[in-house]
């Protein structure tokens, strides 16, 4: 055979066994970092998407092969540990299942099983303007806002009754489906919201002599900040509210004004009761004729002068001599 044959056969040969070797220690290196060959344990995950609330059924769940270093400690090994028990969260498909998201022996089913001791749910109505739109999804937090008439004065007072309260379902989603989109013509008319005794308290009365409003709060925004309200008044400008105790009773009071003089009532003169001008009748004898003048006695000023006092109206009364000759 011709050394030209030999040659090409005997590089391939070599060439296939490097790649043989190759191949081989890639599988070992991830052999070795997956973790010893048969360190597999069975453990219970969830068959299907399971919603909170709901009981776990045998056909709920399953046995999945999972590597024995990533088993959760608090994960089951069998499904019968298990069935009978209610999810306390959501649990998506093929999510090893924990105690975690497990509500405590003896919660029951339904919405009852998502109410932590000492808190209560409440549901009130709303809607396309007071229920933001339907832009709020459960598990999110919010304010209420309500306006309440005062019925002694006939106020109105604004304020927040209640502050970060979780809302546990809107309509009746209790979840937030991430495969299913959004539809926008959807409109709830109730929202469940997890408060507490006091809370509820607030809230039904809000919704009894009101028209209470959600605020939606940040998703990280957990401070509770105490305010006063705000009063008709003050959107007016005309009163003030004393916020020594934000969650007392408002009271209304004048608001001073720096540019605002005191108001004078004008000078009025003084009244000067009239006296009456002293007259004197002199009668008067010309050829055998008797006549009769009435005369104004004549009032001296501070000065000495002699006032007129003779009487316009009547013809007769004059300070002139009668006995003058006319001109």
């Amino acid at each position: 055979m011709n050394w030209k044959t030999w040659v090409p056969l005997i590089l391939a040969i070599v060439l296939g066994v490097a790649a043989a070797k190759v191949a081989r220690d890639q599988i070992m290196k991830n052999k070795a970092t997956a973790g010893p060959a048969g360190k597999f344990v069975k453990v219970v995950v969830a068959k299907s998407d399971i919603d909170p609330g709901k009981e776990l059924k045998a056909e709920d769940l399953n046995l999945a092969q999972v590597q024995e270093n990533a088993v959760p400690n608090t994960s089951f090994k069998t499904v019968e540990e298990i069935a009978g028990r209610v999810s306390e969260t959501a649990i998506t498909k093929g999510q090893p299942i924990v105690e975690a998201m497990l509500t405590a022996q003896g919660s029951g089913t339904g919405l009852q099983a998502l109410v932590p001791p000492g808190m209560r749910a409440i549901t009130m109505e709303v809607n396309e303007f007071s229920g933001l739109a339907g832009l709020i999804t459960p598990g999110c937090h919010v304010d209420i806002l309500a306006t309440i008439s005062d019925g002694s004065n006939g106020s109105q007072l604004s304020r927040t009754v209640v502050q970060n309260v979780q809302v546990k379902a809107v309509g009746q989603r209790t979840t937030v489906n991430a495969n299913e989109p959004p539809n926008p013509n959807e409109m709830f008319r109730s929202v469940t919201l997890l408060a507490s005794l006091e809370e509820t308290e607030a809230i039904e009365l809000a919704c009894a002599t009101g028209r209470p409003r959600l605020v939606l709060r940040g998703g990280r925004d957990n401070e509770v900040v105490a305010t006063a309200g705000v009063t008709l008044g003050e959107l007016r400008g005309t009163a003030g509210v004393d916020r020594s105790d934000p969650f007392g009773s408002s009271t209304t009071k004048p608001i001073a004004s720096a540019t605002t003089e005191p108001v004078t009532a004008p000078p009025t003169e003084p009244v000067v009761a009239h006296k009456p001008t002293p007259r004197r009748v002199v009668k008067v004898i010309r050829g055998g004729q008797e006549t009769t003048v009435t005369l104004l006695v004549p009032e001296t000023s501070p000065d000495g002068a002699v006032t007129d006092t003779s009487d316009p109206d009547d013809p007769k009364s004059s300070n002139k001599d009668p006995f003058e000759n006319p001109e």
